[in-house]
């Protein structure tokens, strides 16, 4: 079988139930590294409009090749998660430890990892 079919699988169907599931685990990811890096320090009150504007044109970038890729959503799909999440994503506070935070973290599947570790085989 076909390792990057096999870890691709496995990453969609992870998580909540398939249908609840929006974002894929790495999109997931992105969105909360990126807003952690650049609105946790006070570098962001000195380059506020560039890094917002940055912030949303990578997030986008990358959330599209996840979706699309990994995801396998349609190109209407994944643009409008992408958008949603680079919004998400530029808004200028932490959504780390909030309500927000929490929503990306249930509909990417990030916060079952009890699933994902019970996946892997263990070396004996």
């Amino acid at each position: 079988m076909n390792l990057k079919r096999t870890i691709r699988d496995k990453a969609i169907n992870t998580g909540l139930s398939g249908k609840y599931q929006i974002y894929h685990p790495a999109s997931g990811l992105i969105i909360l590294i990126l807003d952690y890096i650049f609105f946790t320090g006070e570098v962001f009150l000195v380059t506020a409009p560039v890094s917002i504007g940055l912030l949303f044109f990578f997030t986008f970038l990358l959330l599209i090749f996840i979706q699309r890729k990994y995801g396998r959503d349609s190109w209407f799909k994944a643009l409008l998660k992408a958008v949603a999440g680079a919004i998400v994503t530029s808004i200028p506070t932490p959504i780390f430890g909030t309500i927000m935070g929490s929503l990306i973290l249930a509909v990417s599947g990030l916060n079952n990892t009890k699933k994902l570790n019970s996946d892997t085989p263990k070396n004996t």
